[in-house]
């Protein structure tokens, strides 16, 4: 038992170096990137520049620290499930006032965006 105690530990820390090393040494998906979602000129899509990476990593540090605990079942803390709600639309601006995009709120703290195709048929 105690070795296999021993190679489970060794294994899994092998895994959590490799999963740290990757993590630090990711690059920046949004690094010079322009996405142009549609080549005709009536799109309601337009070009999109992402924002620069230190406003992305101040996003999510805002967004961790908010609250949305749920201990058990039916035991939610409401207040902060609506500051996160608020402050994905703060944080969000082109998104929420896309034409293409439309947001419906489900149980009063669940998101759900649809965002419509190109073509009709779909």
């Amino acid at each position: 038992m105690p070795k296999l105690l021993v190679v489970f530990s060794l294994v899994f820390g092998v895994v959590a170096v490799v999963v740290f090393y990757r993590t630090l040494t990711y690059g920046n998906a949004y690094d010079d990137c322009t996405l142009r979602v549609a080549e005709q000129e009536e799109s309601p899509f337009r070009e999109f520049q992402p924002p620069p990476r230190d406003d992305l990593v101040a996003r999510l540090a805002q967004a961790i620290r908010i609250r949305t605990i749920t201990y058990r079942p039916g035991q939610l803390n409401a207040t902060a499930l609506v500051q996160l709600r608020e402050h994905i639309n703060r944080s969000f601006p082109v998104i929420h006032s896309s034409p293409v995009v439309t947001r419906d709120l489900i149980n009063e703290y669940s998101i759900l965006y649809r965002i419509s195709g190109t073509r009709s048929s779909d």
